[in-house]
């Protein structure tokens, strides 16, 4: 729960220990009007509540809510944090005045703007330890994936890995971990130094000690000056300085202006800002050009885009004004954070394009990038819980006409329907990849994803109608998910039977003399049994389709695309049969996609009744003419409409199918259900 309007900061419980033993780590960290960056980090610090460490805000004189925020974690945990106030302006005075007040074994300075976890921090000074080092840096990753930024971050780690035998360079941000002797040994950093205080630190710091980079972890590199100042023009300030240096290392009056603080916080801006809101802070970047897409069904992708960076945005101030034209795109989760994309207002998403995905791509103009950490006071500030729409999640086993009932649902009035907001797709893979091991930040991470996606529709259209958000089929595979910790959803399963699914899933790759070469030629079972054996994606394959790597079909699944197809219908229809049995069953309503083209007024009308929504404005006439064109007419996905499968090729399908019975559920298990006729209409096609 956030702990104040001014920091929204979720607080990590108390260590029952804390108090009465000393902290191994003390984090210090001076700060000048950080607002909204340094909330990030102490976020990040503070999330491990059996880390033994402390932390330091030295604050510099900040004028925007930075003492405050950090006032109010000091006061819930006084024993993990402190706030003190350097007396003399300048970062090397902050970080003095902050490491007076140090009671840890070992000193870790780190910049406002850094990204890292406690766990990061424990596992480099066990390091350090293990190696005999009196001082350290980390190697690091860029905070973005601009290639110039990408290949600055590089450079970085080259310059830094080739002068630490002979002469100890790392700028600040590496984030120095020094022995607390050592520091007090030396008289800590020069106050004298505005430029190039960090390196000369660090050279007397290691004189007669033993400095090296670390092998393990990464600090992140926040590239806010680089796109204020220019790439070029501070690389060549950081070579002049590094040059200077290897000669003279106090460097106190450097041939240009060097700013201390780079936060681009504007204090005009802040003003105009609601103060009862918090500030988050997106890095946002200009679209300039977009990559092919080579796959049809490929995955949303931070990859997708060339991109420009377009300074730091307050998000929350932004979505407030333009939030029904900025939506929750992707995740990067290599950097942990949420990719937002913002569209012209003459765009609709919901109606540009059969797939939510495939329009945002399409008409994208800018990026927002949000860290993990702070999407939790964003959503508190944007949709209070009490707002909070309860969404209906429609799952399919793919190709089955889940794109026509999102259609159809929607001509209601009722409805809006999102078809695919590929985050949740990438959510469920970083899940099954990661064996589980990740589900309890990955459910806490879709609930906040699923919020922001409800403030575009509120924004959208306020009168708040129900969101109905169809996922790819392989969400199946990890629905806890998608129990949104705010408000609980509503579960629709749709399946059609097995030869026309399988059919249409050949029709959306090939056309049918594409496929016939790719069989005579047995194209498919060469790139299958290549992936296969490839651990990195056989595993993403078996993520998807779990019978594809399971002992008694695995061989099968390599043979032809006919045969993978089939094994993901049994892998998406035994699962469902698996949710179905749990008490409660998992699923509100199962449709089957025959009975639904055969009578789809009766049958949307009673879905609605099951899930307790009234119907209203239900168009006989618009559900003819969605019925009459194809309902992915203009994707990459889109149907040709051709029969492809052979007789033989039926035959294999139904032997696959005859060894994996699927038994939908027990007698007195069920939850009210539209259609069940349909249900053991499919139990008797497999058994």
């Amino acid at each position: 729960m956030p702990i104040s309007s001014q920091s929204c900061l979720k607080i990590a419980p108390k260590s029952r220990n804390a108090t009465t033993e000393r902290p191994y780590i003390s984090v210090v960290i001076p700060t000048l009007n950080e607002e909204g960056v340094v909330d990030r980090l102490l976020g990040d610090l503070l999330q491990d509540a059996t880390a033994k460490l402390e932390i330091i805000v030295a604050d510099n004189g900040s004028t925007d809510r930075t003492p405050r925020i950090v006032e109010a974690l000091a006061r819930s945990q006084p024993d993990r944090i402190r706030l003190v106030q350097a007396p003399v302006k300048g970062v090397s005075s902050a970080r003095n005045a902050g490491a007076k007040h140090a009671r840890g074994q070992y000193l870790v300075f780190l910049d406002a703007d850094a990204r890292i976890s406690p766990r990061t921090l424990l596992d480099a000074t066990a390091e350090m330890q293990q190696r005999g080092l009196s001082t350290a840096a980390f190697r690091f990753i860029s905070g973005s994936d601009c290639w110039g930024d990408r290949l600055i971050a590089r450079l970085f780690n080259m310059g830094m890995g080739l002068l630490q035998h002979v002469a100890p360079t790392a700028p600040g941000s590496a984030g120095y971990l020094v022995l607390r002797d050592v520091h007090e040994r030396q008289g800590g950093f020069n106050e004298n130094m505005h430029f190039g205080e960090d390196v000369e630190y660090l050279r007397r710091a290691s004189d007669g000690t033993r400095f090296r980079l670390l092998k393990r972890g990464r600090i992140m590199l926040d590239m806010r000056r680089f796109h204020s100042e220019g790439r070029l023009r501070l690389l060549w300030k950081m070579v002049f300085g590094t040059v200077i240096q290897s000669v003279k290392p106090v460097l106190i009056n450097p041939p240009f202006e060097y700013a201390a603080n780079h936060s681009g916080n504007d204090p005009a801006e802040r003003l105009h800002t609601n103060a009862h809101l918090p500030r988050v802070l997106a890095n946002s970047y200009k679209i300039v050009a977009r990559w092919p897409r080579l796959v049809p069904a490929e995955l949303a992708s931070p990859s997708h885009f060339f991109k420009r960076a377009d300074g730091q945005t307050d998000i929350v101030k932004l979505l407030n004004e333009r939030g029904a034209h900025i939506t929750p795109y992707c995740l990067d989760d290599h950097r942990r954070r949420l990719l937002l994309v913002e569209t012209p207002e003459t765009v609709d998403l919901l109606t540009a394009d059969p797939f939510f995905y495939e329009a945002q791509r399409d008409h994208a103009i800018r990026i927002h990038a949000v860290a993990y950490g702070d999407l939790e006071r964003l959503v508190d500030a944007l949709l209070p819980a009490e707002q909070i729409p309860r969404p209906i999640f429609l799952h399919s086993t793919g190709r089955c006409g889940s794109t026509l009932l999102s259609q159809l649902l929607a001509t209601t009035g009722n409805v809006q329907s999102i078809s695919e907001p590929d985050f949740y797709s990438q959510a469920v893979l970083l899940s099954r990849m990661a064996e589980g091991r990740r589900d309890e930040e990955l459910r806490a991470l879709m609930d906040r994803c699923t919020r922001l996606l409800g403030h575009h529709l509120r924004c959208r259209d306020p009168k708040m109608t129900q969101p109905l958000i169809k996922l790819r089929s392989w969400c199946l595979f990890a629905a806890p998910l998608f129990e949104p910790l705010s408000v609980r959803g509503d579960h629709v399963f749709l399946y059609r039977d097995p030869l026309p699914t399988i059919n249409s899933f050949l029709n959306a790759y090939f056309s049918e003399r594409q496929y016939r070469i790719w069989r005579r030629l047995g194209l498919d079972r060469l790139l299958l049994s290549t992936l296969g054996s490839i651990p990195h994606t056989r595993k993403a394959l078996g993520a998807t389709v779990p019978l594809f790597n399971h002992p008694e079909f695995h061989r099968h699944g390599r043979a032809s695309a006919v045969a993978y197809f089939t094994l993901q219908w049994l892998s998406h229809m035994a699962e469902s049969a698996r949710l179905q049995r749990t008490a409660p069953p998992f699923f509100n309503a199962i449709i089957r996609y025959e009975e639904l083209l055969k009578d789809p007024g009766p049958c949307i009308s009673t879905l609605f009744s099951e899930l307790g929504y009234p119907v209203t404005g239900l168009e006989p006439n618009a559900i003819a003419d969605l019925l009459a064109r194809n309902s992915q007419q203009g994707s990459r996905m889109q149907s040709k409409g051709q029969y492809l499968l052979s007789e033989r090729e039926e035959q294999q399908v139904l032997a696959l199918l005859e060894r994996r019975p699927i038994g939908w559920y027990e007698e007195g298990t069920t939850s009210p259900v539209a259609y069940k006729g349909g249900v053991s209409h499919a139990q008797t096609n497999l058994t």
